[in-house]
C-alpha cells in the first residue's frame, strides 16, 4: 500500500511542478519583456516538451521519495 500511495503523490507532485513550470516559462518571459520595454508591446514565449517533462520527472521523484521515507520513519523497528 504504500507503494500506491507513494506513486499517487509522486504523480501529482509531477503534475504540480509540470503546470508551475509551463506556467512560469510562458509568462515570466513575456512580463519581463513588457516591463523592460512597454512600448514595444512585442513579447514572445516558447516552452519545449523537454523542459516541462524534466520538471515533471522531478517532480515525482520529490513526492515518491518524500512518502517513502516518511513511510520508513513510521515503520516499527
Amino acid at each position: 500500500m504504500t507503494y500506491v500511495k507513494a506513486l499517487v503523490v509522486g504523480i501529482a507532485t509531477a503534475l504540480l511542478f509540470a503546470i508551475a513550470w509551463g506556467s512560469a516559462a510562458i509568462q515570466l518571459p513575456i512580463w519581463w519583456q513588457m516591463w523592460r520595454h512597454p512600448e514595444s508591446g512585442l513579447a514572445s514565449s516558447y516552452v519545449g516538451s523537454g523542459s516541462i517533462l524534466l520538471a515533471a520527472l522531478i517532480g515525482f521523484a520529490i513526492g515518491f521519495v518524500w512518502i517513502m521515507r516518511r513511510a520508513l520513519r513510521r515503520r516499527p523497528q
